[in-house]
């Protein structure tokens, strides 16, 4: 098959590229200690040997992957940092193409995010907006198909574009989407460093009757990030975004979106990292009350045990201040969102080739307008694989 033959005429170019890693690492041996920064020789012939495997087995996509990692963390070498760039140059000419496909499997509480109250009080009189004796609770699947395009056209410079293709099927058919997507990236990088500008468009099509008013909406943007490896198991990312989202019909959500966040993550010992987190954004809507200032702060602990078992755990936090009084009440919106998240994957598990996930999250979602208040509990099985 197609694919395979580009794993084979991967590896002679492959091996030559490894050696030139190996005679630089071996060097860096009998050399003056290394900074800080760098990763240990005898590690990066770990990864090496990781990658030389994954080559020859046709695992373009995982080599590529673990080339990535030794460019961002190992920066203690400009000639290993160009060796590393030179391979991973190598190897994305060899294998351009890659496809992929993947699944989610919902299990909700509340799938329609229905509110948690029964009653909305407002300045004209109560209404009723919640029945008890309707079940909120409900399954989802998301399947996506995706293809890329890699062009590596100097030693750390990569072009990128990516096709998808998105569904979702729910038990309530109105939630039911299609979406195709397309996004193109510039990267750069660098020892210790990765650089991106990505524009992308979608649109998102709903299962809502002609009677409807559907939520269909097409989108497009821009976004810049940066990663930079500030020594001792230190990573700081910067990103920013800028989002148009124009709704078919419903006309008063069209608008803009602009957001920053702002990441930093350490060490915790050998196998685990924490993040810190803090992200402002800003939408602006031709409706005035559904336009907000928001604000999110967030820490994660990642870490992956000896025997295989990788999990994370995650804490955010975010408010949303509403510009202008609300319909049919005497005040502004004001939200705020509270989430507790758990991800599992264990290596030894394995579908084929695939190693699936396990997320659980709990989110609280607070506001001073009821429709908007819902609690939810959802846990989600996630798989993918990669040709």
């Amino acid at each position: 098959m197609p694919l395979q033959a580009n794993g084979e005429r991967a590896k002679p170019c492959l091996k030559r590229a490894i050696s030139k890693i190996c005679s630089a690492i071996f060097a860096g041996l009998i050399l003056a200690p290394l900074p800080l920064a760098a990763v240990e020789p005898q590690i990066a012939l770990q990864h090496l040997k990781v990658v030389q495997a994954d080559a020859h087995s046709g695992a373009i996509g995982k080599a590529i992957g673990r080339l990535e990692w030794l460019l961002l963390n190992d920066i203690g070498n400009e000639s290993r940092t160009q060796t590393y760039q030179t391979a991973l140059r190598q190897l994305v000419r060899q294998a351009p193409f890659s496809y992929g496909l993947s699944g989610n499997l919902l299990r909700s509480s509340n799938i329609k995010r229905t509110a948690s109250q029964d009653l909305f009080h407002t300045d004209v009189g109560t209404f009723v907006i919640g029945d008890p004796d309707v079940s909120k609770q409900g399954f989802g699947l998301q399947l996506q198909a995706q293809t890329e395009l890699r062009h590596a056209y100097a030693a750390g410079r990569e072009i990128t574009a990516t096709l998808a293709l998105t569904r979702a099927f729910y038990q309530d058919s109105r939630q039911t989407y299609t979406s195709p997507s397309v996004t193109v990236s510039h990267v750069w990088r660098d020892r210790g460093a990765i650089h991106q500008i990505t524009g992308f468009a979608n649109t998102t099509q709903y299962n809502f009757p002609q009677s409807a008013t559907s939520p269909d909406n097409h989108a497009y943007g821009i976004s810049a990030s940066t990663t930079q490896n500030i020594g001792k198991g230190r990573r700081f990312s910067l990103t920013g975004t800028v989002l148009k989202r124009v709704y078919d019909e419903k006309d008063y959500s069209t608008g803009n979106t602009g957001s920053i966040k702002a990441r930093y993550t350490f060490a915790l010992g050998e196998r685990a990292d924490v993040s810190l987190s803090a992200a402002g954004s800003r939408a602006q809507v031709k409706a005035d009350h559904l336009s907000y200032l928001g604000k999110t702060v967030g820490i994660d602990l990642h870490r992956r045990e000896t025997f295989g078992l990788s999990w994370s755990v995650g804490l955010h936090k975010t408010w949303r201040a509403y510009d202008e009084i609300f319909t049919a009440l005497s005040y502004a919106r004001a939200d705020t969102d509270t989430s507790l998240a758990l991800r599992l994957s264990h290596s030894d598990l394995k579908l084929g080739n695939m190693t699936p996930q396990l997320g659980c999250e709990g989110r609280a979602h607070q506001s001073n307008v009821a429709l908007y208040s819902y609690e939810t509990f959802d846990c989600d099985i996630t798989f993918k694989i990669d040709f």
